[in-house]
């Protein structure tokens, strides 16, 4: 089962986080990745001074996003967009685990090790991703 996670603040959540690819593997590469890329999540101070070389005019900084990291390998590159960014919780009383999407992926460095990925905080967006799927609630 998989839920959008509904609390803005996910410090408290688990570090590992995963992202359903679809894309490229890297910019130069002609063959699309089919995986789960695992990433490591970065406070917003540390991803804006990761980022400062791609502040422009539309795009400067994070706001009501999640910065995460991976490690080259396993990066987010063209074609992910849209992707779900999960956190596995263990459910109580050993039930299982239940994947909460927390963010969607928006942008990447494409396989540059230590380099960033940002993805929309899905929290802050609830209220009209739920006016969509339900209008008539």
């Amino acid at each position: 089962m998989t839920c959008l996670y509904h609390k803005a603040d996910i410090s408290k959540l688990y570090t590992k986080l995963k992202v359903t690819t679809w894309g490229w593997q890297i910019e130069s590469s002609d063959k699309p990745k089919q995986k789960v890329a695992v990433f490591d999540m970065v406070d917003d101070s540390n991803c804006d001074r990761m980022l400062k070389e791609r502040c422009n005019r539309r795009w400067c900084g994070l706001k009501n996003q999640i910065c995460v990291v991976g490690d080259g390998d396993t990066d987010t590159c063209q074609g992910d967009s849209g992707g779900p960014l999960q956190v596995e919780i263990p459910l109580p009383t050993s039930q299982g685990k239940i994947h909460y999407v927390i963010g969607i992926f928006s942008f990447a460095s494409c396989g540059r090790s230590g380099a960033p990925a940002v993805n929309t905080r899905v929290a802050g967006y609830l209220d009209w991703i739920e006016s969509i799927v339900w209008p008539s609630s």
